[in-house]
């Protein structure tokens, strides 16, 4: 089976540049990754560079997305991806409703990289909070936000930190002591 993840945002900002990269780790890591995107976007012509397998999904409305839960739910099956990972809000209506539509179990994955600060403990929301199967955030601080604003069980919730990759660093410091090497021969 496949995991897909889910990003049909036109930008090319944190959230697209952050879903690329947890992309290429877990293709890394021997998963079998599709990434569900817009073509003629920066994230499509990334993914492409970095061999990253992509479906092209297009829809429109955030709320009312029957038929274009539907057409993702067939995509999902035809596909054999049996966990979504969601990495922005927007996307969690179509993606819950294709839960609901799918011919499979499907598993839902939302990862979290922006606050939740409004309350969503209405019926309407609640409903949709219920299908998340896992919340994954990088701070316990967005945690307990989730905990106070949503119908999310903590059980559901997962706190795992965002990376930082530190060879931007290591890599700089090593150029400033050739330098400073240099200077001392000059």
């Amino acid at each position: 089976m496949k995991t897909g993840l889910f990003c049909s945002s036109l930008a090319w900002g944190g959230l697209e540049i952050n879903t690329l990269k947890l992309c290429i780790r877990l293709k890394e890591r021997g998963q079998n990754i599709i990434l569900i995107c817009l073509k003629d976007t920066s994230l499509y012509e990334e993914a492409a560079k970095n061999k990253i397998e992509t479906i092209h999904f297009k829809y429109r409305n955030k709320h009312f997305v029957f038929g274009s839960a539907s057409r993702l739910a067939q995509l999902l099956y035809q596909h054999q991806i049996a966990t979504l990972i969601i990495g922005h809000y927007s996307h969690h209506y179509v993606s819950v409703w294709a839960k609901v539509f799918s011919k499979q179990t499907l598993h839902l994955v939302y990862w979290q990289q922006m606050q939740l600060l409004h309350n969503r403990k209405d019926f309407y929301h609640a409903f949709f909070f219920r299908q998340i199967d896992y919340w994954i955030t990088p701070l316990q601080y967005l945690k307990n936000q989730l905990l106070s604003n949503t119908v999310l069980s903590e059980a559901k919730i997962k706190v795992i930190p965002l990376g930082v990759d530190f060879t931007m660093f290591t890599e700089s410091q090593k150029k400033k002591e050739v330098y400073r090497k240099l200077k001392t021969f000059a």
